[in-house]
């Protein structure tokens, strides 16, 4: 491909979004309602599903749903509530919330991998850097 177009649409500043975080031992059950859930998404409501460890830094294990509504805050309301109800949450996090916040949420559990362009070249024996001459 050498090309790529998409039209972007406004979104924000406050949209309502959030971490929603239960026991490991609900994720099957949690994977399920995930599944059903997304079958019938409109476009303005974004919902994902993981297995992860706690954002406490605890290293627990836990299912979680991430979503976020970007639509009016009626009906992003009315769209998350079935996401709240659902089981018995150890956190709700989903409210409103700027759009830039939701976006670095999760940063800290996935961190920028260090480059290693320089590690490749530096770790090359002698040999194999004779021959790339």
């Amino acid at each position: 491909m050498t090309s790529f177009e998409y039209q972007l649409h406004p979104v924000g500043p406050t949209v309502t979004a959030g971490l929603i975080v239960h026991a490991i031992d609900r994720a099957r059950d949690l994977l399920e309602f995930y599944r059903d859930k997304t079958r019938s998404l409109p476009d303005e409501h974004a919902l994902f599903a993981t297995l992860a460890h706690a954002p406490d830094g605890s290293g627990t294990e836990v299912a979680a749903l991430v979503t976020c509504h970007c639509g009016p805050p009626a009906d992003a309301e009315k769209a998350v509530r079935p996401l709240k109800e659902f089981g018995s949450p150890a956190l709700d996090g989903v409210g409103p919330m700027p759009y830039c916040q939701l976006n670095s949420m999760l940063d800290a559990g996935f961190p920028r991998a260090p480059s290693t362009t320089g590690n490749r070249i530096s770790s090359r024996s002698s040999v194999t850097l004779q021959s790339a001459r």
